[in-house]
């Protein structure tokens, strides 16, 4: 009879215990749901569900390393504008050698542009949801003898829907969830299936902030990959990207990314005698400055 009553007062204790974290945990989440701030717009590369406010505008610079050895630092300045709370603009362009030594500049084939509508915004229980285009890539320029086709590194994302959930812990701590699908226009002709990142974003104080995304590479063929090894969907092969973030002032902003950081890239190349190598190409360091503003009227 004691067992029974002892086993039924450990049931009780167990329950009240769970209803209690529960309690906790769903205090903690709606206090950081009522004061979470807006997702950033992007991570690394990767749109989150974040937009431009309306009547705002955005230039982010990038200087990142030239995805050819014969040219020098490339350079991109894009420009996305706020048309409503839920709809923005944007359009893209630079080109490889602008910065640096050597003598050689190539600008980008085409400029980018970039659309995006927010469908739903972020509630207690649902993320933000966005879908949008983008043309615009990121890692340099490359030829389709180095990489299989003709156009960035990695590949801009084309067609995407992205998801985001913000959380702020001890009203300090702000945590972003993020991901998205995309099917990028970049080769096409081979690739017909959409490409997966996931990441998030940790903002420590209201200055520094930390962002990382992977890249499951689903879409990118490997030169390296020897039949009948699959060329592509090798997700454990993806691309890390992770950055942090310097807010100097509310819409002044200097992020200092490391992309590749796991090193799976690859390029091939041609020899002196005429054959082909393939090597990692390595992970890069690269500067992102970003300045957002209101439109004056």
């Amino acid at each position: 009879m004691q067992a029974s009553i002892n086993v039924g007062q450990r049931k009780t204790a167990a329950f009240g215990l769970r209803c209690l974290v529960a309690m906790i945990v769903c205090g903690a989440l709606s206090g950081a749901f009522a004061d979470s701030p807006t997702s950033p717009i992007r991570l690394v590369d990767a749109h989150t569900a974040g937009l431009i406010p309306s009547g705002s505008y955005q230039i982010e610079s990038r200087l990142y390393p030239s995805g050819s050895a014969r040219n020098g630092a490339g350079l991109l300045v894009g420009i996305s504008v706020g048309i409503t709370d839920r709809f923005n603009l944007g359009l893209g362009y630079g080109g490889e050698g602008i910065v640096g030594r050597g003598r050689n500049a190539e600008f980008n084939p085409f400029p980018g542009c970039m659309v995006k509508y927010r469908l739903f915004d972020e509630n207690f229980f649902l993320p933000g949801i966005a879908v949008g285009f983008d043309y615009q890539g990121y890692g340099g320029i490359a030829k389709e003898s180095t990489i299989g086709y003709s156009g960035y590194l990695y590949k801009s994302q084309g067609f995407f829907l992205a998801f985001s959930k913000s959380y702020l812990f001890a009203k300090v701590i702000q945590l972003g969830l993020h991901g998205d699908v995309s099917l990028s226009m970049e080769d096409i002709d081979h690739v017909t299936w959409p490409d997966a990142v996931t990441g998030l974003d940790i903002g420590i104080t209201e200055m520094v902030s930390f962002v990382a995304e992977y890249d499951w590479g689903l879409t990118t063929k490997d030169p390296t990959a020897v039949e009948p090894d699959p060329p592509y969907a090798r997700p454990q092969d993806g691309y890390l990207h992770a950055g942090v973030r310097l807010s100097l002032t509310p819409g002044f902003a200097v992020e200092l990314d490391a992309r590749d950081i796991t090193e799976n890239r690859s390029i091939a190349t041609p020899t002196e005698n005429g054959t082909i190598a393939t090597h990692k190409i390595g992970w890069s360091r690269e500067i992102k400055v970003v300045y957002t503003s209101q439109i004056k009227r």
